[in-house]
């Protein structure tokens, strides 16, 4: 079996090499734009394929799963309204940003609060934030990476598959930049899907000729055990996730128009769709599976070992598929991480302090890709925590971000900006949402399962940095008018 993977993981990377190499051949300009944001020319197809290939990584293939098999059905409401909230978000939110990002022609998601807020030090400290944020995010794409070639190949392969990783995600970032990346995120994203179908119609066909109805409805799986406070505390970063992630806002930029812009909604609501409940049926089947003695029981707090362990007991050409799909999963999440992070270090900090010309910028951005994703492998390394609350508590730090975009896209047109406002609410808001993160890291409480004053902690901050800004906002209203 480890000559098919091996064999397989070579055909993944030659394809995606060939692909990522075209795009640099035939598509890409020296620009900036262009490495960054595609020059804004995303087709429809594309578009929304590195949008879902973005949004959806480890986190659904392994942690998803995994928190599903631990926890039962609700998870499925967890994921739902996140597709909800995106839906939502896209049609109206995302729609706008997508127009002003091209009549102002922005290329980072610093660029937008910019125009928003008028204050460069809000940028600054904004690329920073991000910067932490986003790295225990990116962090689980190799995490999940290293689960699972530890798990299949039972044995200690944790590094070797943290050096396999770091060698695909850099070869194909750097060679185009998002052209590269879109392109392999359309080819990834269609193993994401056909891989996930595999694996489910094969563990639907194991469990249906193991077991009767009766048994499989009889499961506990099935009964609804999330308290309320703790669904929420889970689905509020997520419902906003596309503002206040930058690497899905930047995504906003690139369809080249309206109709392609439009196709990108739609085709990552069908491909959302799709995927949730193919990931969540994997989950709650595995689950059935395990409860009966078909598979080995899992304890829950080993929950991101489910999927890897699935694969033993499917056909070897769909284990592939899956081992295959699992590395899709993360470097098409982990490329678009970096390509995002480095456009803002570039953009938003470098480029005010020193004046690059568009071939050095781009020199000096490959470099940091190479420096970012180094950091994000040690980080990986220590095996931080579960997949799905890393990805989560990143969403978490980031949430800060929902009432200082929502807020600010009425300040795009004013002239007379609020620059204080945003600042003050931003690093209110990070020392806020940065205390329970390190809280909850030291395991002095739960960001998601804690309360406080009987209010699940990630709607306390929402509620008080919307409070903060909106008084700021009326402070320094009321001080220029005096």
């Amino acid at each position: 079996m480890l000559l098919y993977y091996i064999i397989s993981l070579i055909l993944f990377f030659i394809i995606g090499t060939f692909l990522a190499y075209y795009s640099k051949r035939f598509l890409t300009t020296i620009s900036i734009s262009d490495y960054f944001i595609a020059n804004r020319r995303l087709t429809g197809f594309l578009a929304f394929m590195t949008y879902a290939a973005t949004t959806y990584s480890v986190f659904m293939i392994i942690g998803l799963v995994g928190l599903t098999y631990a926890t039962g059905i609700c998870s499925f409401g967890f994921e739902l309204t996140y597709m909800i909230g995106t839906i939502i978000l896209l049609t109206t939110i995302g729609y706008f940003i997508w127009r002003e990002a091209r009549k102002r022609n922005w290329i980072t998601p610093g660029d937008m609060y910019l125009d928003m807020y008028g204050c460069r030090a809000f940028v600054y400290y904004y690329t920073i934030m991000c910067l932490i944020a986003l790295i225990p995010y990116a962090s689980i794409q190799v995490l999940g990476i290293s689960y699972f070639v530890n798990t299949v190949l039972g044995g200690e392969y944790f590094l070797l598959s943290i050096i396999i990783a770091f060698i695909i995600l850099l070869v194909w970032t750097l060679l185009a930049g998002i052209w590269s990346v879109a392109i392999t995120d359309a080819y990834q994203g269609i193993i994401m899907l056909i891989s996930g179908l595999s694996l489910l119609i094969s563990i639907v066909y194991l469990t249906f000729t193991k077991l009767n109805l009766n048994t499989i409805l009889s499961s506990e799986i099935f009964e609804i055990t999330w308290p309320l406070d703790m669904f929420i505390a889970y689905t509020i970063p997520w419902y906003f996730f596309a503002i206040t992630n930058p690497q899905v806002v930047q995504r906003l930029y690139m369809p080249r128009d309206e109709n392609s812009y439009r196709r990108m909604v739609i085709g990552f609501v069908v491909f959302g769709t799709t995927y949730t409940i193919i990931v969540t049926l994997i989950g709650l089947f595995a689950r059935v599976l395990a409860e009966n003695n078909i598979i080995p029981f899992i304890d829950p707090k080993q929950r991101d070992l489910v999927t890897p362990t699935l694969v033993n007991y499917v056909h070897p050409v769909t284990a592939c598929l899956v081992f295959v799909s699992v590395i899709a999963a993360a470097s098409s999440t982990i490329n678009s991480i970096i390509l995002t992070l480095t456009s803002m270090i570039i953009k938003d900090i470098i480029s005010n302090i020193k004046t690059l010309s568009e071939d050095y910028a781009i020199k000096i951005s490959k470099v940091l890709i190479t420096v970012i994703l180094i950091i994000v492998s040690i980080f990986a390394y220590f095996r931080p925590g579960f997949i799905v609350d890393l990805a989560v508590l990143s969403s978490y730090m980031l949430l800060i971000l929902a009432p200082i975009t929502l807020l600010g896209l009425i300040f795009v047109d004013k002239l007379n900006k609020p620059k204080y406002t945003g600042l003050i609410t931003l690093i209110t808001g990070s020392l806020i949402s940065g205390t329970f993160t390190i809280m909850h890291m030291l395991r002095v409480i739960h960001v998601f399962k804690s309360t406080i004053f009987g209010v699940p902690i990630p709607v306390l901050t929402l509620i008080v940095i919307t409070c903060v800004m909106i008084i700021a906002y009326l402070i320094e209203k009321r001080v220029k008018n005096l």
